[in-house]
């Protein structure tokens, strides 16, 4: 009993096997026969074949010339050589235009020569031949146009500097020193003779710049400046314009006049 129970499991098992095979054998032969007999279609298109003749890619790279370089260098300096030892073309000859009698200009007389030009008068400081040379000026003034204020303003420049520079030298050798000097500034009135010898020497106005520190020397700066002036006499000055120098005002500061 108990061979038979284990019979029958091999016995299932080739049974299934077999009608297995004998299926897979049967789908076989039903795809070889539908293989055989049925159309065979293709999902890509035919393509069509033309047949040409064999053709190369053509190159597009320059020829290379054959001949080496040094030849062609040795032409191209032969035929520039050529060129410069070829002798020039003659040029074209134009003939000439027919000449045209031409009326000479009438000659201009020369024109007249005016009065050679005058070197201006350029102050120098000095008072030699000033008398002179204003009373030229002011006897062609009006002729020129030039007013009279202006003979008188070179005048009195001419006399201030002639003045100043006779007295400051004396000065510089008196100016006091001390604290403040420098703020102190006095004004001195000098009166002169026709001569220019001194009549008379005054301080005029107040003395300016005066503080605590300077206190000391406030006297002693006009009296030093009185006794420059005193010094610096006589001036020479043009008689003349005595009427401008009469009187004469001269300010002192510690610095100079």
């Amino acid at each position: 009993m108990a061979e038979e129970l284990t019979s029958r499991p091999d016995q299932n098992l080739r049974i299934a096997i077999g009608a297995a095979v004998v299926l897979h054998v049967a789908l076989l032969a039903l795809l070889s026969v539908q293989w055989t007999r049925g159309e065979r279609r293709f999902d890509n298109p035919p393509m069509e074949v033309d047949l040409i003749a064999d053709t190369g890619p053509v190159s597009t790279a320059p020829e290379i010339s054959e001949a080496p370089p040094a030849a062609k260098l040795g032409e191209e300096e032969a035929l520039s050589r050529e060129a410069l030892t070829a002798p020039p073309e003659p040029p074209a000859t134009v003939a000439a235009p027919a000449k045209t009698a031409v009326k000479a200009p009438p000659s201009k007389a020369p024109p007249a020569k005016g009065p050679p030009a005058r070197r201006p008068n350029t102050p120098t400081g000095r008072l030699d031949g000033i008398a002179e040379g204003l009373s030229k000026e002011a006897t062609k003034a009006p002729g020129r146009g030039v007013p009279a204020a202006q003979t008188a303003a070179e005048v009195r420049k001419s006399i201030d500097v002639a003045i100043d520079g006779k007295i400051l030298p004396f000065w510089r050798r008196n100016v006091p020193s001390g604290v403040d000097i420098d703020q102190l500034r006095v004004v001195i009135e000098i009166r002169l003779n026709p001569n220019g010898s001194i009549a008379d020497v005054r301080q005029k106005g107040e003395l300016a710049g005066k503080t605590d520190s300077n206190v000391p020397q406030q006297a002693l700066f006009v009296e030093r400046a009185i006794r420059s002036v005193r010094q610096a006499a006589p001036f020479d000055l043009p008689a003349e314009y005595y009427d401008q120098w009469r009187v004469w005002d001269v300010t002192f500061r510690a610095k100079g006049i």
